[in-house]
């Protein structure tokens, strides 16, 4: 099985919307165009699933989104 290492969050960019942090992820993404929904997260995982690939999702933070806010 092949395997999809998808770095979801980085240190230049937080484009996840997290419930109850909005802010996050409407002040850390590089653009609003640019933002994954739960739903987002959901489709692509089950996708992933779907042409046999292993989904490892990487969320590597540091405190430059909390500045956003």
């Amino acid at each position: 099985m092949s395997q999809f290492h998808w770095h979801v969050v980085d240190s230049q960019s937080f484009p996840l919307t997290v419930p109850g942090f909005p802010e996050l992820a409407q002040k850390g993404a590089y653009s609003t165009d640019e933002i994954y929904s739960s739903a987002d997260i959901q489709d692509i995982v089950t996708y992933a699933g779907t042409v046999s690939l292993f989904s490892t999702a990487i969320f590597l933070t540091c405190i430059y989104p909390i500045l956003y806010i």
